[in-house]
C-alpha cells in the first residue's frame, strides 16, 4: 500500500488542537507554513491506520505487506528517487495492482462509479519574454506582466471554447510571478499551470 506524504505551503486555519503550525522553507528557497493539505493528511492517515490494524491481527491473514510513504508527490519527483534508491529491486512485483483516492462523501462510506474516475495531471512552466524598463516610462517597454495577464485570460477558453462537450479537461494557472520592485517593468514573466485531462487525444467527430 502506498500513500504520498506531501507537505505544501498551506497555512492550516481549522484551529484544532493538532492543526500544523510548523514553518520551512520552500523548494523555491522562500519561507512558508507547512500542512499535509489537498488530501495527503488522509492518505497518511488511512495507510498509517491499515498498517496498525494489519500488525495487531497477523493472525488472520497471511502473504507479504509493504506500506510504502512517498515522498514529493505534488512535484512528481518521488517516485523517481525511490525508483532510482532501488524500489523496484527492494520489494516483489504485485500480481494486482487496485488504486483510490479520497472523495468527498460521508465518513464510513465507499464512493464507486461505472467509468473513468481521475485523470491525469501535467505540469507546465511557461516563460513570457518581454522588454524591461522604468514605471513611469512604459512605452519603451514591452510589459510581460500585460502579456501574461492576456494569456491566462485566454487560457480561460481552453475548455469552455476548444474541449469538445462530454470529454473532460481542467487549465489552472496556480502560480504567476513577474517583477520586484513597485516601479520596475521585468522583462520576464513566468507562469505555471495544472492540466488535468481523461483522454489523450480527442474524440471522434459526432
Amino acid at each position: 500500500m502506498r500513500a504520498d506524504i506531501d507537505g505544501l505551503p498551506v497555512r492550516e486555519l481549522t484551529g484544532l488542537e493538532y492543526a500544523s503550525i510548523v514553518e520551512g522553507v520552500s523548494v523555491d528557497g522562500e519561507q512558508s507554513p507547512i500542512m499535509h493539505a489537498c488530501g495527503h493528511d488522509v492518505h497518511i492517515s488511512a495507510l498509517l491506520g491499515a498498517t496498525r490494524l494489519l500488525a495487531e491481527h497477523r493472525e488472520r491473514w497471511s502473504g507479504t505487506f509493504l506500506a510504502l510513504f512517498q515522498p514529493a508527490e505534488e512535484r512528481a519527483g518521488g517516485a523517481r528517487k525511490m525508483v532510482d534508491d532501488g524500489l523496484d529491486v527492494r520489494i516483489p512485483a504485485p500480481d494486482v495492482a487496485f488504486s483510490q483516492h479520497v472523495m468527498a462523501t460521508p465518513a464510513g462510506n465507499v464512493h464507486a462509479c461505472l467509468g473513468p474516475s481521475f485523470s491525469t495531471a501535467d505540469s507546465i512552466k511557461v516563460t513570457v519574454f518581454g522588454r524591461g524598463g522604468h514605471g513611469s516610462m512604459p512605452h519603451t517597454t514591452v510589459d510581460p506582466a500585460v502579456l501574461a495577464s492576456m494569456i491566462v485570460l485566454r487560457l480561460q477558453t481552453v475548455v469552455s471554447r476548444e474541449t469538445r462537450p462530454g470529454e473532460f479537461a481542467v487549465v489552472t494557472v496556480g502560480k504567476m510571478t513577474v517583477g520586484s520592485k513597485v516601479n520596475i517593468i521585468s522583462d520576464r514573466a513566468e507562469l505555471q499551470l495544472n492540466v488535468r485531462t481523461s483522454t489523450s487525444t480527442p474524440g471522434p467527430a459526432c
